[in-house]
């Protein structure tokens, strides 16, 4: 008998199901789509993931780390521009992947949800200023990129830029519900713009 099948019979359990976390969090997230994060219940969630209220409550004690965790599991990550080696290609590797999909879309219903809570919900609010800080980073650095080979003007506060385009994308996409081509296009504009636009 190996080490570990003797460790967990001792401890009077099987070895957790590594697959629980994902079927949960993908459940959760399509009851979001379908009925919005106020009428989503953890019986439902349960049933479709094919896991007991128990096993759901050992690991999320709380619906807000259940919301949480879910999101952290549908957002994406900035791509990394050392992978680039122009503005435009990181760019063009950042906006390419809101593309429609009905995972991109279920990511935007949880997103216009986990807004929603942000305002009566500190925990919603902290992750979603996690999300932007990271699109910040990402953008203040394409703008450094996008400066050095000579596809950006050198003039102005790259900060400035950088925050307004990351307002421009957040607002046009999740707010406003209009095509990521034509909220990325205006961006790319507003980035290359020599001078005011």
């Amino acid at each position: 008998m190996d080490t570990m099948a003797a460790n967990t019979r001792t401890r009077g359990g099987s070895a957790p199901d590594p697959t629980v976390r994902r079927r949960v969090l993908e459940a959760f997230v399509d009851q979001v789509t379908q009925q919005g994060l106020p009428n989503v219940s953890v019986d439902q969630v349960a049933r479709q993931a094919g896991v007991s209220k128990v096993t759901l409550y050992k690991r999320w004690p709380t619906r807000r780390e259940l919301v949480v965790d879910a999101f952290r599991l549908a957002a994406r990550a900035a791509p990394d521009l050392a992978d680039h080696a122009t503005a435009r290609e990181a760019f063009d590797a950042a906006f390419s992947r809101a593309d429609g999909s009905p995972e991109h879309l279920r990511f935007r219903q949880l997103t216009a949800e986990l807004v929603a809570a942000s305002e009566y919900d500190d925990v919603a609010q902290r992750v979603l200023f996690e999300q932007q800080a990271m699109w910040r980073v990402f953008m203040r650095d394409l703008v450094a990129l996008g400066r050095r080979t000579g596809e950006f003007p050198s003039g102005g506060d790259a900060d400035v830029l950088a925050e307004v385009v990351l307002g421009i994308t957040t607002t046009g996409y999740l707010i406003q519900d209009r095509p990521m081509d034509e909220v990325a296009a205006l961006a790319w504009r507003v980035l290359a713009a020599d001078g005011p636009v």
